[in-house]
């Protein structure tokens, strides 16, 4: 299971990871409010130190990062409920990994109608389907909430965290970690 927030430039890196680091197991993706919409306060100082250094991490694994704009607010409210309905066709990941890479690679505005058609479409959902679910809204939001009470009952509260059976991380630097638990599983039980 991945918790994520559309507006952590640290879950987009661990997204850009995943796909290639899990092959065929299946990934769980639950999307969480930022954590200033939750009421956590975020020094503007750790916002731009956050940033920078996620740019670091970004050109040192070599994912495009840079040019950004942040979706708080509508933006990732649009986000989350397109995240719902994308979970209902399979193509969760495929959505939110294009959302992610609009929002921290190519400066796309979730608000806006263009962006959000282009992030869309280059999932291959359709967009008719997608302006429809955007007032799905107050259910996705509900549901994106829950993801927030079910990260503090495994004891976390931040972006990107992680569970794999007995194993809880919070961080994309913990992604060895989580490769190394899945490596001993496979060894441990092979097909």
């Amino acid at each position: 299971e991945l918790w994520f927030s559309f507006r952590s430039p640290y879950s987009y890196i661990a997204l850009e990871q995943l796909p290639a680091l899990l092959g065929d197991i299946a990934l769980v993706i639950r999307p969480v409010l930022p954590m200033v919409t939750r009421g956590l306060q975020v020094p503007s100082i750790k916002r731009l130190y956050i940033v920078r250094d996620a740019k670091r991490e970004a050109d040192r694994l070599s994912i495009p990062f840079g040019e950004l704009c942040d979706p708080l607010g509508p933006g990732v409210e649009n986000c989350i409920a397109l995240a719902y309905w994308a979970q209902q066709l399979g193509k969760q990941l495929a959505f939110v990994r294009s959302a992610m890479r609009g929002i921290w690679a190519e400066a796309r505005d979730m608000t806006e109608y263009v962006d959000l058609r282009y992030v869309v479409e280059r999932a291959e959902l359709p967009w008719v389907q997608a302006k429809a679910a955007l007032h799905q809204r107050p259910e996705a939001l509900k549901w994106a909430q829950g993801n927030v009470a079910d990260l503090a009952v495994i004891g976390l509260w931040g972006v990107p965290s992680f569970r794999c059976g007995e194993f809880v991380a919070w961080g994309q630097d913990r992604l060895p970690l989580l490769v190394d638990r899945l490596r001993r599983h496979r060894l441990a039980n092979p097909s």
